[in-house]
């Protein structure tokens, strides 16, 4: 009879470290695929709408300088000899870039796309960065999942004065 029971036991106990051996293998492949993703180059419609974006991001600066250049000539009636200045362009590089973004944004916005799309898509690109942010929040929860599920099993084990050989895996 205690031979049963014993046997009983190692089978409990066997199942419970087969199940927290599955739950930190699953845990381990779930966030080495996570990185993987979050790791994998862009595809281009990606690349171009980030770069587009931070042409309108950097054309908004435009017209404040446009205003600020006219106000200057506009306080300045009496001059009379423009030609050798010129007030339209901006002192800094950076400044001009903003002020060639705000006016020629569409065409410059045009001449990425038709540079980047022709380029060859990268053989490693993963999944667009809108399919990638819910795959990775997907890894996410189970990840999380799998983890608490793990904490509980732990808890379980300790709760129940259990120490056996399979003990270091909720270490």
């Amino acid at each position: 009879m205690k031979s049963n029971e014993l046997h009983a036991v190692k089978g409990v106990l066997n199942t419970i470290e087969r199940e927290a051996r599955s739950l930190r293998d699953r845990i381990e492949v779930s966030k080495r695929t996570r990185e993987e993703l979050a790791g994998q180059p862009l595809v281009k419609a990606d690349i171009a709408n980030i770069m587009c974006a931070g042409v309108d991001y950097w054309a908004e600066q435009g017209p404040v300088l446009l205003q600020r250049q006219a106000e200057m000539i506009a306080s300045r009636p009496g001059k009379s000899d423009w030609k050798q200045q010129t007030p339209i362009l901006p002192g800094t590089p950076q400044e001009l870039a903003h002020v060639l973004m705000a006016l020629l944004g569409d065409d410059i916005k045009a001449g990425l796309r038709r540079i980047i799309n022709g380029r060859p898509e990268d053989p490693a690109a993963g999944l667009p960065l809108d399919e990638r942010a819910a795959k990775l929040a997907e890894l996410d929860d189970m990840i999380a999942q799998d983890e608490q599920s793990l904490s509980e099993l732990k808890h379980q084990v300790a709760a129940a004065g259990l120490r056996f050989p399979g003990s270091e895996l909720f270490r």
